[in-house]
């Protein structure tokens, strides 16, 4: 992971209402990827995922920093991909817009049953206040998650929250 090692070393940082942020290529806020990263990156998941989706487990991206990584992941192993979306629901009519934040919106995932095994992806793990959305909804929707799974643990309470749910953390780089 060399090049995620010096792409995460490089990362911008960015002032959002009294807190810095880091802008990694890799995450829903990157602005640009170069073919060798995105390659490595992309290899490392499904290399990382291939065994978690035995059995009959589904890949589940959150979406919007998840969704790219899990198309790739779901080509390269054939598997289908399921995404969840904060902010799309269904009426008679079809799907409107009901919130932009992840963390202020139920949920919205097809085609999941109750007991299903699903591994999550996502971007980037931080406080683990989306995780922590993804667990409530698991919950609520009798969903088994078996792992979940970041390209990036940025190591500020996110993962904590996994060990305390009895989920299995992965995650390429650990900072």
């Amino acid at each position: 992971m060399l090049r995620l090692i010096a792409d995460i070393q490089a990362a911008p940082r960015a002032r959002l209402n009294g807190r810095e942020y880091d802008i990694y290529s890799v995450g829903e806020n990157g602005f640009f990827l170069k073919a060798d990263l995105i390659r490595e990156v992309a290899d490392g998941l499904t290399e990382m995922l291939e065994p978690e989706l035995r059995n009959d487990a589904k890949l589940c991206a959150i979406a919007p920093g998840g969704n790219p990584w899990g198309l790739l992941v779901a080509h390269a192993l054939g598997k289908p991909l399921h995404v969840l979306r904060p902010h799309l629901s269904r009426d008679g009519q079809g799907f409107k817009l009901r919130t932009e934040k992840f963390e202020d919106g139920d949920i919205v995932a097809e085609n999941l049953v109750e007991n299903d095994s699903v591994v999550v992806l996502d971007d980037v793990i931080g406080s683990g206040r989306v995780a922590r959305k993804v667990i409530q909804w698991s919950i609520k929707s009798k969903l088994q998650i078996k792992a979940f799974c970041t390209i990036v643990d940025k190591g500020t309470g996110g993962g904590d929250l996994l060990a305390e749910q009895k989920i299995q953390a992965r995650s390429l780089l650990q900072l």
